[in-house]
């Protein structure tokens, strides 16, 4: 799925300002006070369906991009008719990865015969085993029904939206790791199987949750005190012919399909009951426990940097549970319904069992079952830099070396001020037009549109004029062909075309672990100042993906240099992502605890200098809640020599809390 994610937004036409919505309760008023009363249960459980129901279009929450929505309900619904067509059984699809371009199936198991057109076989999975569609293939339409209820997102990956098929799992579903992780991948999973489009045949069974839950339609979700009784209506519903069988490959085919979730791991007195339901091949019925057992088959690890792991399929993900967590908010306040809250307790209760580490399911594969290729849109380049980044031994922090192992006749930076490094002769008048123009077009798969060409340039002489110099200064790429050509309507640079950000991103996403530390730190050293401004083009980066990729690779070498005891390469780390994003607070929250323990002379000059980053023209700052609270926790500290303009006083003329802050102060070594 693409990178970019439009907002969320609330659906219009919510039935309470609606004109049905006002006219019913205008003909309720007009009539006799007995049938008000007769009819006011019914009406409430109508009119509360109804909301549920309708208060979020579906496929709006949960991919933020109605069109990508769309467009994956379209592709699988072709994959579909295209096999029926030929008689052909759908077959078992463990994992989709969606982006806007393409969408790319990986089968449970090899299929026999190739897909039918428009589908194809994607080289370089698994033989049989991983089919993909060109968007642009697809018929237009509206999308069809799918047999794939059970598909859900669980992250994303080398700019994919990943979803996973619970229905193909093999047996019980373990969400184990850190514990507020954990729960937040489960909750999201609730809220997704109760909206999904595709996921309209879903129902509910929640066991032993002690809060209540906010998804958009609570009539679909049945929540139990105690895990026992969950697992009691899951048997019931087995028995008496209420979960439907499924096809051969494990996906549910029937009108109704049942997913237990149980608040945590069973003891071994239920441990039978469970495996029995979870691995009857029959059965649309799907189990999720929160929290490690040595009775599942696949098991979600979810870290506290929003990591996600998925063994045995051997999937690394950034979760993305912080835009439901927001929706669920917004759902809950804005209509006021929506919550499932659990019964009052009963005695009987399934305890908590010792967590242990999945038996058969180690926690790092070495070979992963489910390969997630480079987008359509990767740089053309980038397959090049790979032998490079996979040899690397040792950081580079030098131009000459990465030059030595990237070469590029052509260089364009943007991990600080815009640079653009040509074998041409170039005006010094027009380089700063010129640079945004050709960096636009590295950056951007499309290129550089004539539209935009035009707006930053003037009309039909001034492009002629741009695009001649342009020409000059980039020069003939290889192929002795100009390096930057129109294509689709866009101007698109050559493969010759190193751009740092591309760079970057390859260093940090190869999934590698042995040589980690030297990537990371290569990636980070490439980082000059502050992500370079674009004034006269429209910015050709997408702020939000650069900023997850860099705070989680500066955390992430932090965290390898901290366990090397090397706190120099800690600080250098945060420096690094702090240069480039001066307003990312939660990396100036790192820096003050990293020198709350290691150098707390050094605390008062850091929080200056923050508050005078984040500033700006303003003046003065105005912190995340987060911020304030450590800020008020640091100075109670005797001897953290906190002292700064504003100190005491409060800062950015909020009322500093003495709550704890989100993140613990660790103990002075």
């Amino acid at each position: 799925m693409s990178a970019s994610m439009a907002p969320m937004r609330l659906a219009q036409g919510n039935f309470w300002t609606s004109a049905p919505g006002v006219a019913l309760w205008i003909l309720l008023g007009a009539v006799l006070l007995g049938a008000v009363a007769a009819l006011a249960e019914t009406t409430r459980h109508r009119l509360r369906r109804r909301r549920a129901g309708s208060a979020l279009a579906p496929g709006r929450w949960v991919f933020r991009d109605a069109k990508l929505a769309a467009l994956l309900s379209t592709a699988l619904a072709e994959l579909h008719r295209g096999l029926r067509a030929k008689s052909r059984q759908a077959p078992g699809i463990q994992v989709v990865l969606a982006a806007s371009d393409r969408i790319v199936v990986h089968l449970a198991r090899p299929a026999n015969q190739p897909p039918e057109p428009p589908w194809y076989v994607e080289s370089g999975g698994p033989p049989g085993q991983s089919w993909a569609v060109n968007s642009a293939d697809l018929r237009a339409g509206k999308p069809g029904p799918i047999p794939y209820r059970l598909l859900v997102t669980v992250g994303t990956s080398n700019g994919w939206r990943v979803l996973v098929n619970l229905a193909v799992s093999p047996g019980l579903v373990a969400i184990d790791g850190e514990p507020a992780a954990a729960r937040r991948v489960l909750e999201d999973m609730v809220f997704e199987l109760s909206s999904n489009p595709w996921s309209t045949g879903v129902s509910m069974l929640l066991g032993g949750f002690p809060d209540e839950l906010v998804v958009p339609e609570p009539a679909r979700v049945r929540q139990f005190a105690s895990a026992v009784e969950a697992i009691g209506a899951a048997e019931r519903r087995a028995w008496r012919g209420g979960a439907t069988f499924a096809t051969a490959d494990g996906d549910p085919a029937g009108s109704d399909t049942t997913v237990l979730l149980l608040a945590q791991p069973p003891e071994e007195q239920y441990a039978a009951r469970i495996t029995r339901i979870a691995e009857d091949v029959h059965s649309s019925i799907v189990v999720l426990c929160l929290g490690g057992s040595h009775y599942a088959r696949w098991v979600f690890l979810a870290g506290q940097e929003d990591q996600l792991q998925i063994n045995p399929l051997g999937l690394r993900l950034d979760a993305t549970s912080g835009g439901i967590a927001e929706l669920r908010r917004q759902l809950k306040v804005t209509h006021g319904v929506g919550s499932v809250a659990p019964p009052p307790a009963e005695p009987a209760r399934v305890a908590t069992s010792p967590t242990a580490p999945p038996q058969g399911q180690p926690l790092a594969q070495e070979q992963p079952t489910v390969r997630i290729p480079a987008p359509e849109n990767r740089p053309a380049g980038a397959s090049g830099w790979q032998p490079a980044i996979r040899a690397l031994s040792a950081p580079v922090f030098s131009t000459e070396t990465r030059d030595k192992l990237w070469p590029a006749p052509v260089r364009v930076n943007v991990l600080g001020p815009l640079e653009v490094h040509a074998p041409g002769r170039l005006s010094a008048p027009r380089r700063a037009l010129l640079s945004e123009l050709a960096a636009a077009a590295a950056l951007q798969p499309e290129g550089l549109s004539r539209h935009a060409l035009s707006a930053a340039v003037g009309g039909p002489e001034a492009m002629a004029t741009a695009m001649r110099e342009l020409h000059e200064w980039l020069g003939l790429g290889t192929n002795g062909q100009p390096r930057l050509r129109e294509l689709g309507g866009g101007w698109v640079v050559q493969a010759d075309v190193r751009v740092d950000w591309h760079l970057f991103q390859e260093l940090a996403s190869v999934t590698e672990a042995d040589n980690e530390r030297a990537r990371l730190v290569s990636a980070l050293a490439m980082i000059r100042g502050e992500l370079a401004a674009f004034g006269l083009v429209a910015m050709p980066l997408r702020s939000a993906e650069v900023h997850a990729l860099v705070v989680r690779s500066v955390r992430r070498a932090a965290d390898l240099a901290s366990a090397n005891r090397d706190f120099e390469v800690v600080e250098w780390a945060l420096r690094k992502g702090i240069d480039l994003l001066p307003r990312a607070e939660g990396l100036w929250r790192a820096l003050l605890l990293f020198y709350y323990e290691h150098d707390r002379t050094r605390l008062g000059a850091a929080t200056a200098e923050m508050l005078a980053k984040l500033g700006g023209s303003e003046g003065h700052a105005r912190l995340q809640p987060e911020t304030s609270r450590l800020l008020s926790q640091l100075r109670r500290e005797p001897d953290s020599w906190l002292t700064y303009p504003g100190a005491g006083r409060g800062v950015a003329n909020e009322s500093v809390r003495a709550d704890p802050p989100t993140e613990s102060i660790p103990t002075k070594r």
